[in-house]
């Protein structure tokens, strides 16, 4: 339902010219300006940081800028926070991002203390990928 009516705006905006971005360094057009979600990115997504990235993407730029820039702690938290105030009062937005955020900071603790196991050997990498895809 969300990649239908997102896509359909987004090839609104790109018909307008709005979505049109400029032209990289590489030559191409970039028509990203209004891209909404990466469908690849989120559904191929390995960690929880990927998938909100690839989700709603507009808002997440927005929330970065706003909230989780200026925020000098807990930024993850207090993001998603801001994020379920915007949603409305209903339980389970909250629910739903307080678990998303704290799924983001196990990763990124999980991540830090296994980065060196996993740094200079390949086979440890393919096998990791293989076994969590």
């Amino acid at each position: 339902m969300y990649y239908t009516t997102w896509k359909s705006a987004e090839s609104a905006c790109n018909l307008c010219y709005v979505g049109f971005g400029g032209i990289l360094e590489d030559g191409t057009q970039d028509w990203t300006k209004c891209q909404n979600v990466n469908i690849l990115g989120y559904e191929f997504s390995t960690n929880m940081k990927e998938a909100v990235d690839n989700w709603n993407i507009t808002t997440n730029h927005w929330l970065r800028k706003v909230v989780y820039n200026r925020v000098p702690k807990q930024k993850v938290i207090c993001t998603f926070l801001v994020s379920a105030l915007w949603h409305g009062f209903f339980l389970h937005y909250y629910y739903f991002f307080i678990f998303t955020s704290l799924m983001i900071h196990i990763g990124r603790k999980v991540c830090f203390l296994t980065y060196y196991y996993f740094l200079f050997n390949l086979s440890r990498v393919v096998k990791f990928s293989v076994r969590t895809f």
